[in-house]
C-alpha cells in the first residue's frame, strides 16, 4: 500500500543521473509510492524523455556527461511549468544555486538520500486541470 487513497494516481517521478547504482536505487526506494516514468543518464536524453513524459517530478544530478543539469533545466522548464525539479547532487555551491534560480524547487545533498525520498514521497501529482492548462 502506498498511503494514496485507492484511485488516485502516483506521483510521476523521472530520475536523471550519470550513475545506474543511484538511478537504480532511488527506484527501489521510490517504487510503491511513486511511479517511476522513466530515467535518463545524461541531460541530452533527460530533456528528451523529460519533454515527452511531462512527469509530475524530476529528480536531477548536476554534474553528468553531454548535458549537465543546469542546461537541462534551463531548456526543459519553460516546457514543462508543472513539473517540480529536484537537485541531487554533490555539486558546487555556485551550481546547486544556479539550478535554483533556474527554476529548481530545491536541493538534496547525495547522502541525504532519505530526506529526498520523504521529500518527493510527499508530493502530490499536479491535477490533470492544471497540466492540461499548463500545456497549451
Amino acid at each position: 500500500m502506498n498511503g494514496r487513497p485507492p484511485g488516485a494516481e502516483q506521483l510521476r517521478v523521472v530520475i536523471v543521473d550519470d550513475s545506474e547504482q543511484i538511478r537504480s536505487l532511488l527506484a527501489t526506494l521510490l517504487n510503491g509510492a511513486c511511479a517511476v516514468a522513466g530515467m535518463a543518464s545524461d541531460g541530452d536524453d533527460a530533456v528528451e524523455l523529460i519533454a515527452a513524459e511531462q512527469p509530475d517530478v524530476v529528480i536531477m544530478d548536476l554534474h553528468m556527461p553531454r548535458c549537465d543539469g543546469l542546461t537541462a533545466i534551463r531548456d526543459l522548464r519553460p516546457r514543462c511549468p508543472a513539473t517540480t525539479f529536484v537537485m541531487f547532487t554533490s555539486g558546487d555551491a555556485a551550481g546547486i544555486e544556479a539550478c535554483l534560480a533556474e527554476g529548481a524547487e530545491r536541493h538534496f545533498p547525495k547522502q541525504d538520500i532519505a530526506e529526498l525520498v520523504a521529500y518527493v514521497c510527499s508530493l502530490r501529482p499536479a491535477s490533470p486541470v492544471a497540466t492540461r492548462r499548463s500545456r497549451r
